[in-house]
């Protein structure tokens, strides 16, 4: 495999595109994971595992927050929620549904705007919005509060 890659013929243009890319010339016969490395296998595990300890304790907590948030809604039927924000049982159904599709519409859009500015600036810009969002539905009194909540919630 290395040496058909190291036979085949770079175009120059894309080596003037990609300057820190070498284009080494000749036959080398080194495996193709042999690459130059600026890390060796033990501090790859250790980054992996810290990224692992940051990472996976914001996801559980993501998700535990949606499931609360799923668990409440279920809760607040029980106690006069479709009197007390004034919509039926079918737009209630509705605005249940706009969860899952903010889910899906907005993760593509979601994902660009993170490639442009970051994660750490994305990030924490959604924790908040999507704390105050959570936070301000206790105020919603009618359809269209509570179905623009649920889809950007989604």
């Amino acid at each position: 495999m290395s040496q058909l890659l190291s036979e085949t013929p770079v175009d120059e243009k894309h080596v003037k595109l990609r300057p820190d890319i070498q284009v080494s010339s000749g036959s080398d016969t080194e495996n193709a994971d042999s690459a130059d490395q600026d890390w060796t296998d033990e501090e790859e595990k250790a980054l992996v595992r810290k990224i692992d300890l940051i990472v996976m304790p914001l996801l559980i907590l993501g998700f535990y927050s949606l499931q609360m948030d799923r668990g409440n809604i279920g809760n607040a039927l029980t106690d006069f929620f479709f009197r007390d924000v004034g919509i039926t049982q079918n737009q209630f159904n509705v605005g249940q549904q706009l969860l899952s599709l903010g889910i899906v519409l907005l993760e593509i859009p979601s994902n660009l705007v993170l490639y442009r500015i970051g994660p750490s600036i994305w990030i924490g810009c959604q924790i908040v919005g999507w704390g105050l969002i959570a936070t301000f539905q206790a105020f919603q009194k009618e359809l269209g509060p509570f179905l623009a909540t649920r889809l950007l919630l989604g």
